[in-house]
């Protein structure tokens, strides 16, 4: 199977191209699982996750994509990979049936000690029949005493004088099953519920959304939840072990018992459930920034996120259109708390002054939210009222260390910058900055 590497440099141009596609973030979520998991996948499993990868593939190249691309044939190389490692294990797993079918169609078959010939007892026969050697037409004596010895054995008759039966041994009890093989299929097993609520429920997958950045996938992950930067050590060690457990089994039996003293392992980042996140959903009416729970207006002034400081507050946009705001705290309630790490529609920081919007950004590291997630809701904010003419944006490209910001009329009608350029007016040329917004203060 190709790797996630092979995969990456076959599909992009560089360590900047744009992954936002969700079929390729499902195919590059399922070949770093195939990675991860390989050394203790079963046969089923392998046949299972490359039958799914198959499919992502090819829903991506039958959406009637005209012009080549050097993507689309990454993609179909990696389909054509998987329809051969599919083909293969379901021919394997078709041999290995008939063989365990062509097994149990057979008799129980006894083992003699002697001469270690198979002896096959039939019961409806009431006699066992005589195996090939001793039909010869001359048997010696010690052939006629094992002979009659296994009659008294298997039809309880009385041996001949002389004859001494060994006491028969009992059944020696049924191995149990491996142990690991079987730790290895409930890791596989928690690993894949987690994979598929890490994509989201199947109804998301046909909405433009955008999951969880790979390198807070730990954070996701861990049971704790504890910060990706209290894990990053943890990640390290776990690659270079070549562990076959999972990383939330192997962080909690091999990293965490070692490092119990270490202050930035207690702490948890916080994954609100359905019922907490009502307390931090924001309803736009009429352009009005209001709580839903207590219909007051919406002001930052007194909330503060750590990139862009007070004043400003971190916000997600669900797949349901639902927008949820508040302070932003490092290590314990980030980007990844509303939702509990499923996908968003978009995420960053902005600034809502009395209600209004002042200045919004898509600056998010769980999330590495682009252009096409910021666009589509900059749309779902005209759709709910808001004047976009009084909006500014602030682009977080790296080059943009003095903090440029931009109209948001003019920046939904720039090229689609990637996640890590400049934004170009229409002309190809950089668009014209704009003064820096008014931050609300403490109301």
């Amino acid at each position: 199977m190709m790797t996630l590497a092979q995969f990456k440099a076959s599909t992009s141009g560089g360590l900047k191209a744009k992954r936002s596609n969700l079929l390729i973030q499902q195919m590059d979520a399922l070949l770093a699982l195939y990675e991860g998991l390989d050394s203790t996948m079963r046969l089923e499993d392998r046949r299972d996750i490359t039958r799914k990868i198959m499919d992502v593939a090819n829903r991506f190249v039958d959406k009637k994509r005209h012009v080549p691309s050097k993507k689309t044939a990454g993609v179909k190389a990696l389909a054509d990979m998987a329809r051969r490692e599919w083909t293969r294990h379901c021919a394997e797993l078709d041999r290995l049936a008939a063989e365990r079918k062509q097994k149990a169609q057979q008799p129980h078959l006894y083992y003699d000690q002697a001469p270690q010939q198979p002896h096959v007892y039939n019961d409806q026969a009431g006699a066992p029949p005589r195996p090939v050697w001793q039909q010869s037409a001359r048997p010696n004596m010690q052939q006629r005493r094992y002979n009659d010895g296994l009659d008294a054995l298997l039809l309880n008759r009385q041996p001949r004088a002389g004859f001494k039966t060994q006491q028969q041994q009992p059944a020696a009890p049924p191995a149990p099953p491996h142990q690991a093989a079987d730790q290895a299929r409930a890791n596989w097993a928690t690993a894949m519920a987690k994979v598929n609520a890490l994509l989201g429920p199947e109804e998301y997958r046909s909405v433009r959304t955008k999951i969880l950045d790979p390198y807070a996938w730990p954070e996701f992950f861990d049971p704790q939840h504890r910060p990706i930067h209290a894990l990053q050590g943890a990640v390290t060690q776990w690659q270079q072990a070549n562990s076959a457990s999972p990383f939330e089994v192997w962080l909690e039996k091999s990293f965490v018992p070692k490092h119990q003293n270490d202050p930035a392992l207690a702490q948890r980042v916080t994954y609100l459930s359905p019922e907490e996140r009502e307390e931090y959903r924001v309803d736009i009416v009429g352009g009005v920034f209001r709580w839903a729970e207590s219909g007051d207006l919406v002001h930052t002034g007194g909330m503060t996120t750590h990139f862009s400081g007070r004043g400003h507050a971190i916000w997600v946009c669900s797949v349901e259109r639902h927008f949820y705001c508040a302070s932003h705290v490092v290590g314990s309630f980030q980007h990844s708390s509303f939702l509990g790490g499923l996908p968003v529609m978009g995420a960053g920081e902005w600034a809502v002054d009395q209600g209004r919007l002042v200045v919004i950004s898509n600056k998010t590291g769980h999330y590495r939210a682009g252009f096409e997630e910021m666009f589509r809701v900059m749309l779902r904010l005209s759709a709910n009222g808001v004047d976009l003419s009084s909006v500014k944006v602030f682009w977080p490209w790296p080059s943009n260390e003095g903090r440029k910001y931009y109209p948001a009329v003019e920046f939904m009608r720039a090229r689609s910058p990637e996640r890590f350029r400049e934004p170009l007016d229409q002309r190809g040329k950089p668009l014209l900055a704009v003064p820096a917004p008014v931050v609300p203060q403490v109301a």
